[in-house]
């Protein structure tokens, strides 16, 4: 993971013409985007189309659209 991360930031700055000083900044981005990216291809799905086999990594370390109360109101 560290050479896929440290290659898509040498790609970023190459490709932006920086300065080798925003190295940091390239490095948080590459994180950030890798984050919020699908983790496997789209399957094709049953019924009518595609869908992807887990949540991104960001919904589910974040937890977005869970239920955080059960019917009788208590914490899950």
């Amino acid at each position: 993971m560290i050479r896929t991360i440290t290659e898509k930031a040498r790609a970023m700055i190459i490709d932006s013409q920086t300065s080798i000083r925003f190295w940091r900044e390239a490095i948080n981005t590459t994180v950030y985007l890798h984050q919020r990216s699908p983790n496997e291809g789209l399957k094709r799905n049953n019924c009518d189309g595609y869908h992807t086999p887990w949540e991104m990594p960001y919904t589910m370390l974040h937890g977005f659209g869970k239920p955080t109360h059960d019917a009788g109101g208590n914490d899950v």
